[in-house]
Protein backbone atom coordinates (compact mmCIF):
# COMPACT_ATOMS: atom_id res chain seq x y z
CA UNK A 1 0.00 0.00 0.00
CA UNK A 2 1.47 2.96 -1.37
CA UNK A 3 1.79 6.40 1.28
CA UNK A 4 -1.07 7.91 -0.64
CA UNK A 5 -3.59 5.32 0.40
CA UNK A 6 -2.40 5.23 3.50
CA UNK A 7 -2.97 8.85 4.35
CA UNK A 8 -6.77 8.69 2.89
CA UNK A 9 -7.22 5.62 5.45
CA UNK A 10 -6.20 7.77 8.35
CA UNK A 11 -7.72 11.21 7.16
CA UNK A 12 -11.11 9.05 6.79
CA UNK A 13 -10.47 7.27 9.66
CA UNK A 14 -9.97 10.24 11.77
CA UNK A 15 -13.17 12.00 10.12
CA UNK A 16 -15.51 8.78 11.05
CA UNK A 17 -14.25 8.46 14.76
CA UNK A 18 -14.48 12.38 15.22
CA UNK A 19 -18.23 12.14 13.86
CA UNK A 20 -19.12 9.88 16.78
CA UNK A 21 -17.56 11.37 19.36
CA UNK A 22 -19.08 14.87 18.41
CA UNK A 23 -22.80 12.51 18.18
CA UNK A 24 -21.91 10.91 21.38
CA UNK A 25 -21.11 14.15 22.91
CA UNK A 26 -24.42 16.15 21.55
CA UNK A 27 -25.89 13.34 23.32
CA UNK A 28 -27.07 11.37 19.82
CA UNK A 29 -27.53 7.75 19.95
CA UNK A 30 -26.18 6.54 16.66
CA UNK A 31 -28.58 3.45 17.01
CA UNK A 32 -32.05 2.62 18.84
CA UNK A 33 -31.15 0.57 22.00
CA UNK A 34 -34.12 -1.96 22.80
CA UNK A 35 -32.71 -3.75 25.58
CA UNK A 36 -33.83 -0.58 27.83
CA UNK A 37 -35.98 -0.60 30.69
CA UNK A 38 -38.52 2.11 32.38
CA UNK A 39 -36.55 4.16 34.78
CA UNK A 40 -37.07 2.65 38.17
CA UNK A 41 -34.69 4.62 40.87
CA UNK A 42 -35.58 6.77 43.64
CA UNK A 43 -36.04 10.61 43.52
CA UNK A 44 -35.77 10.23 39.19
CA UNK A 45 -38.29 13.00 38.26
CA UNK A 46 -40.10 14.36 34.92
CA UNK A 47 -41.36 17.94 34.74
CA UNK A 48 -43.64 18.14 31.64
CA UNK A 49 -45.97 20.79 30.03
CA UNK A 50 -49.57 19.89 28.83
CA UNK A 51 -51.25 21.65 25.79
CA UNK A 52 -54.93 20.83 25.20
CA UNK A 53 -56.64 22.50 22.03
CA UNK A 54 -60.01 22.59 21.02
CA UNK A 55 -60.58 22.61 17.30
CA UNK A 56 -62.84 21.71 14.71
CA UNK A 57 -65.95 23.43 16.92
CA UNK A 58 -69.55 22.66 14.78
CA UNK A 59 -71.35 24.37 14.84
CA UNK A 60 -70.54 27.63 14.98
CA UNK A 61 -73.27 28.50 17.10
CA UNK A 62 -71.31 26.43 20.47
CA UNK A 63 -68.58 28.52 20.12
CA UNK A 64 -69.67 30.91 22.67
CA UNK A 65 -69.28 28.19 25.49
CA UNK A 66 -65.82 28.03 25.34
CA UNK A 67 -63.74 31.10 26.32
CA UNK A 68 -60.50 30.22 24.83
CA UNK A 69 -59.73 27.03 22.57
CA UNK A 70 -56.00 26.01 24.23
CA UNK A 71 -54.87 26.16 27.74
CA UNK A 72 -51.48 24.92 28.94
CA UNK A 73 -50.95 22.25 32.11
CA UNK A 74 -48.19 21.97 33.88
CA UNK A 75 -46.75 18.67 36.35
CA UNK A 76 -43.87 16.71 37.44
CA UNK A 77 -43.68 12.93 37.95
CA UNK A 78 -41.27 11.30 40.65
CA UNK A 79 -40.30 8.15 42.29
CA UNK A 80 -40.79 8.80 45.98
CA UNK A 81 -40.09 5.50 48.11
CA UNK A 82 -40.24 2.32 48.56
CA UNK A 83 -43.05 0.78 50.35
CA UNK A 84 -45.26 -2.82 50.92
CA UNK A 85 -48.40 -3.83 49.00
CA UNK A 86 -50.42 -7.24 50.26
CA UNK A 87 -46.83 -8.70 50.63
CA UNK A 88 -44.91 -7.33 47.63
CA UNK A 89 -42.13 -4.51 47.67
CA UNK A 90 -43.25 -1.82 45.31
CA UNK A 91 -42.19 1.79 44.21
CA UNK A 92 -44.77 5.03 44.91
CA UNK A 93 -44.96 7.02 41.84
CA UNK A 94 -46.51 10.55 42.58
CA UNK A 95 -47.53 12.96 40.17
CA UNK A 96 -48.64 16.64 40.48
CA UNK A 97 -50.17 18.46 37.95
CA UNK A 98 -51.77 21.64 37.93
CA UNK A 99 -54.21 22.63 35.32
CA UNK A 100 -56.42 25.70 34.88
CA UNK A 101 -56.05 26.54 38.37
CA UNK A 102 -56.96 22.97 39.34
CA UNK A 103 -54.52 20.69 41.35
CA UNK A 104 -54.80 17.12 41.08
CA UNK A 105 -52.24 14.65 43.03
CA UNK A 106 -52.23 10.57 42.31
CA UNK A 107 -49.94 7.96 43.27
CA UNK A 108 -49.19 4.60 41.86
CA UNK A 109 -47.49 1.55 42.79
CA UNK A 110 -45.76 0.14 40.90
CA UNK A 111 -43.06 -3.20 40.72
CA UNK A 112 -40.42 -4.10 38.37
CA UNK A 113 -39.84 -7.67 36.70
CA UNK A 114 -38.17 -9.40 33.30
CA UNK A 115 -41.81 -9.17 32.28
CA UNK A 116 -42.82 -5.77 32.11
CA UNK A 117 -43.29 -2.32 34.70
CA UNK A 118 -46.45 -3.38 36.62
CA UNK A 119 -49.12 -0.87 38.34
CA UNK A 120 -50.46 -2.64 41.32
CA UNK A 121 -52.65 0.16 42.71
CA UNK A 122 -53.15 3.74 42.53
CA UNK A 123 -54.66 6.52 45.06
CA UNK A 124 -55.85 9.64 43.48
CA UNK A 125 -56.15 12.74 45.58
CA UNK A 126 -56.59 16.40 45.55
CA UNK A 127 -59.16 18.53 43.16
CA UNK A 128 -60.98 17.27 39.65
CA UNK A 129 -59.67 18.46 36.70
CA UNK A 130 -62.32 21.24 35.10
CA UNK A 131 -61.65 23.57 32.88
CA UNK A 132 -64.40 24.69 30.46
CA UNK A 133 -67.38 23.60 32.88
CA UNK A 134 -70.16 25.51 31.68
CA UNK A 135 -73.82 24.66 31.21
CA UNK A 136 -72.70 21.85 28.42
CA UNK A 137 -71.85 18.06 29.03
CA UNK A 138 -70.07 16.06 26.31
CA UNK A 139 -71.04 12.36 25.49
CA UNK A 140 -68.09 10.14 24.18
CA UNK A 141 -67.97 6.12 24.29
CA UNK A 142 -71.35 5.92 26.03
CA UNK A 143 -70.20 7.89 28.68
CA UNK A 144 -70.93 11.00 30.26
CA UNK A 145 -68.40 13.97 30.97
CA UNK A 146 -68.52 17.25 32.45
CA UNK A 147 -65.38 18.70 30.10
CA UNK A 148 -63.35 18.14 27.49
CA UNK A 149 -60.58 17.82 30.22
CA UNK A 150 -62.12 14.89 31.60
CA UNK A 151 -62.15 12.76 28.30
CA UNK A 152 -58.40 13.17 28.24
CA UNK A 153 -58.24 11.90 31.77
CA UNK A 154 -59.93 9.62 30.66
CA UNK A 155 -58.01 8.74 27.78
CA UNK A 156 -54.71 9.41 28.93
CA UNK A 157 -54.43 7.53 32.29
CA UNK A 158 -55.15 3.82 33.33
CA UNK A 159 -56.81 4.87 36.90
CA UNK A 160 -59.89 6.30 37.68
CA UNK A 161 -61.00 6.12 41.26
CA UNK A 162 -61.30 6.75 45.01
CA UNK A 163 -59.67 10.13 46.35
CA UNK A 164 -58.82 8.60 49.92
CA UNK A 165 -58.59 5.16 49.40
CA UNK A 166 -55.62 2.65 47.93
CA UNK A 167 -56.97 0.78 44.82
CA UNK A 168 -55.46 -2.30 43.71
CA UNK A 169 -55.31 -3.38 40.08
CA UNK A 170 -57.47 -6.55 39.78
CA UNK A 171 -55.69 -7.76 37.60
CA UNK A 172 -52.40 -6.18 38.26
CA UNK A 173 -51.95 -3.65 34.66
CA UNK A 174 -48.70 -4.45 32.57
CA UNK A 175 -47.92 -0.59 31.64
CA UNK A 176 -44.51 -1.71 29.69
CA UNK A 177 -43.94 -4.51 28.37
CA UNK A 178 -40.11 -6.25 27.79
CA UNK A 179 -38.24 -6.79 25.66
CA UNK A 180 -39.42 -3.73 23.54
CA UNK A 181 -40.14 -5.70 20.16
CA UNK A 182 -42.00 -4.07 17.40
CA UNK A 183 -45.57 -4.78 17.14
CA UNK A 184 -45.65 -6.60 19.95
CA UNK A 185 -49.09 -6.45 21.45
CA UNK A 186 -50.68 -6.94 25.03
CA UNK A 187 -53.50 -6.33 26.85
CA UNK A 188 -53.80 -3.48 29.32
CA UNK A 189 -57.38 -3.53 30.50
CA UNK A 190 -60.39 -5.98 29.80
CA UNK A 191 -63.80 -5.30 30.63
CA UNK A 192 -66.92 -5.70 29.68
CA UNK A 193 -67.37 -2.59 27.84
CA UNK A 194 -63.98 -1.07 27.45
CA UNK A 195 -60.98 -3.11 26.78
CA UNK A 196 -57.49 -1.10 26.17
CA UNK A 197 -54.22 -2.92 24.54
CA UNK A 198 -50.94 -1.47 23.76
CA UNK A 199 -48.38 -2.00 20.59
CA UNK A 200 -45.03 -1.48 19.87
CA UNK A 201 -45.34 1.04 16.82
CA UNK A 202 -40.87 1.31 16.42
CA UNK A 203 -38.57 4.01 17.11
CA UNK A 204 -38.40 7.50 16.39
CA UNK A 205 -36.02 9.98 17.28
CA UNK A 206 -36.73 12.94 19.03
CA UNK A 207 -35.10 15.72 19.97
CA UNK A 208 -36.48 16.77 23.50
CA UNK A 209 -35.11 18.71 26.22
CA UNK A 210 -31.83 19.67 24.24
CA UNK A 211 -31.11 15.71 23.95
CA UNK A 212 -31.80 13.66 20.95
CA UNK A 213 -33.87 10.51 22.51
CA UNK A 214 -34.44 7.10 20.60
CA UNK A 215 -38.51 6.77 21.98
CA UNK A 216 -40.11 2.88 21.58
CA UNK A 217 -43.97 4.19 20.09
CA UNK A 218 -46.60 2.56 22.32
CA UNK A 219 -49.78 3.13 20.36
CA UNK A 220 -52.78 2.38 22.88
CA UNK A 221 -55.50 0.52 21.44
CA UNK A 222 -59.54 1.47 22.62
CA UNK A 223 -62.38 -0.99 22.20
CA UNK A 224 -66.42 0.22 22.84
CA UNK A 225 -68.56 -2.92 23.12
CA UNK A 226 -65.48 -5.14 21.20
CA UNK A 227 -65.45 -2.53 18.42
CA UNK A 228 -61.90 -0.95 17.93
CA UNK A 229 -62.31 3.31 18.10
CA UNK A 230 -61.27 4.94 15.07
CA UNK A 231 -61.41 8.57 16.75
CA UNK A 232 -59.42 8.13 19.38
CA UNK A 233 -55.12 8.32 18.72
CA UNK A 234 -53.19 7.92 21.88
CA UNK A 235 -49.12 7.29 21.70
CA UNK A 236 -46.50 7.92 24.00
CA UNK A 237 -43.13 8.02 22.99
CA UNK A 238 -40.60 5.80 25.51
CA UNK A 239 -36.96 6.01 25.79
CA UNK A 240 -34.69 4.82 28.30
CA UNK A 241 -34.85 8.01 30.15
CA UNK A 242 -38.92 7.45 30.59
CA UNK A 243 -42.03 9.08 28.72
CA UNK A 244 -40.74 11.95 26.65
CA UNK A 245 -43.90 12.55 24.91
CA UNK A 246 -47.40 11.88 24.92
CA UNK A 247 -50.05 12.19 21.85
CA UNK A 248 -53.66 12.73 22.21
CA UNK A 249 -56.46 13.40 19.46
CA UNK A 250 -59.66 13.12 20.04
CA UNK A 251 -62.55 13.67 16.78
CA UNK A 252 -66.34 14.20 16.85
CA UNK A 253 -67.05 14.64 20.74
CA UNK A 254 -70.39 15.39 21.05
CA UNK A 255 -71.52 18.47 22.97
CA UNK A 256 -74.39 18.27 25.01
CA UNK A 257 -76.84 21.30 26.98
CA UNK A 258 -78.30 21.22 30.16
CA UNK A 259 -81.13 19.37 28.75
CA UNK A 260 -79.02 16.71 27.71
CA UNK A 261 -80.10 17.28 23.79
CA UNK A 262 -76.72 17.00 21.15
CA UNK A 263 -75.79 20.57 20.22
CA UNK A 264 -72.90 19.79 18.40
CA UNK A 265 -69.51 18.58 18.06
CA UNK A 266 -65.81 19.27 18.90
CA UNK A 267 -62.56 17.09 18.41
CA UNK A 268 -60.02 17.68 21.07
CA UNK A 269 -56.03 17.18 21.40
CA UNK A 270 -53.71 17.00 24.08
CA UNK A 271 -49.79 17.44 23.71
CA UNK A 272 -47.26 16.86 26.62
CA UNK A 273 -43.55 16.73 26.37
CA UNK A 274 -40.79 16.48 29.11
CA UNK A 275 -38.94 19.88 29.43
CA UNK A 276 -36.49 18.56 32.61
CA UNK A 277 -35.56 15.37 33.73
CA UNK A 278 -33.23 13.33 36.20
CA UNK A 279 -32.72 9.85 35.86
CA UNK A 280 -30.59 8.72 38.92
Amino acid sequence: MNRSAVYLIFIFSAAYFSSCSDNLQNGNQLEPDNNYRYPYSLNSYWYYTTKNVITNIRPDSIRKYFSTDTLTGYGISVFLEDTVLSDDIVRIFKNEYSFNGHISVTREYFKQTDSGLIRMAFLNNGSGLGPYRNNINYSYGGKIFSSPNEILRFAGNEFKGSDSVVTYDDPPLKVIRYPLEVNAEWILKQGPILTIKKRYEGFEQLYISGKNHYCMKIKRLFYFNLNPDENLYHTDFFSKDGIQRREIYINDIAALNELGAQIGYIDLSEITNVTLQSVK
